[in-house]
């Protein structure tokens, strides 16, 4: 997250806006562990984003997609469940991953969920 979190900066210092588009995660490559599968690819969409909306240059958040039923990744990649929906249409943890850190933009919410503050050494080394 940090590295999505300094790209977008430098990008944004360039004068341009900056989107996350076609955002899945698969995650059939990972061990042959389904909680751990499942936990990887929640915190990927919670930390990926919650790292972007923390950033002033962050424009937007476009999915390749919403249920893992219809997703491109088995037509050209290999079976896999890459999306915020499972096969029966049912939300995922993922789907609950992507809502907390978009809840950070609420009045009282911290953008990004505080986590994602750099350093100042962190901060200079972007400038």
């Amino acid at each position: 997250p940090m590295a999505v979190k300094r790209q977008i900066r430098r990008l944004g210092e360039l004068g341009l806006r900056v989107n996350i588009s076609e955002f899945d995660v698969r995650v059939r490559k990972l061990p042959d562990d389904d909680d751990l599968r499942k936990r990887a690819q929640r915190d990927i969409y919670h930390d990926i984003l919650a790292a972007a909306l923390s950033e002033p240059f962050f424009d937007g958040v476009w999915l390749w997609g919403f249920t893992d039923k219809h997703t491109w990744v088995k037509d050209f990649y290999y079976e896999d469940q890459p999306l915020i929906f499972d096969d029966q249409y049912g939300r995922k943890d993922s789907y609950n991953a992507l809502n907390e850190a978009l809840q950070t933009l609420c009045i009282g919410g911290i953008v990004g969920g505080g986590v994602f503050s750099l350093s100042d050494d962190e901060e200079a080394q972007i400038s």
